[in-house]
């Protein structure tokens, strides 16, 4: 009862607008090896939804606009490899973030170097026969 008292007091939409994340991430921990743990909670649905992971103050490194009149968006982050690799493998890599259907606002108008709060899923996506690691946002705040 007094949660529902709460519950009527607060406007609906602060209280509706409210993302939890299951736990706060550093882009370098995205890779295969995370995602295979990640599928082992699979399948994923209404009563076990995918892990939603937090990630601070990314800087987007590019970001490309796709699909009937640009609704979705493709971010790319930059993902510094660990140092002590072998050579060839040492460097940066492209990590893409995807948003279909993204809303439009100045909140979500990104531009490269801009800096964001990212919530998103780590997922594998196949297209065309070709296996690739994405994060599926689910939100974005850009930092002042």
């Amino acid at each position: 009862e007094k949660l529902q008292e709460a519950y009527n007091i607060v406007e609906k939409k602060e209280v509706e607008d409210v993302i939890l994340a299951d736990k706060e991430m550093d882009l370098k921990n995205v890779d295969w090896g995370f995602l295979k743990k990640i599928e082992k909670f699979c399948p994923f649905g209404m009563n076990n939804p995918k892990p939603v992971f937090w990630f601070k103050d990314l800087e987007v490194f590019g970001v490309k606009k796709f699909g009937n009149g640009s609704v979705h968006m493709e971010l790319q982050f930059k993902k510094e490899t660990p140092t002590g690799l072998p050579a060839g493998r040492q460097g940066s890599k492209i990590i893409p973030a995807i948003w279909f259907f993204n809303p439009n606002g100045e909140e979500y108008n990104v531009e490269a170097g801009d800096k964001i709060d990212l919530l998103a899923n780590i997922e594998r996506s196949t297209f065309k026969g070709y296996n690739e690691l994405r994060l599926m946002v689910v939100d974005i705040r850009k930092n002042k």
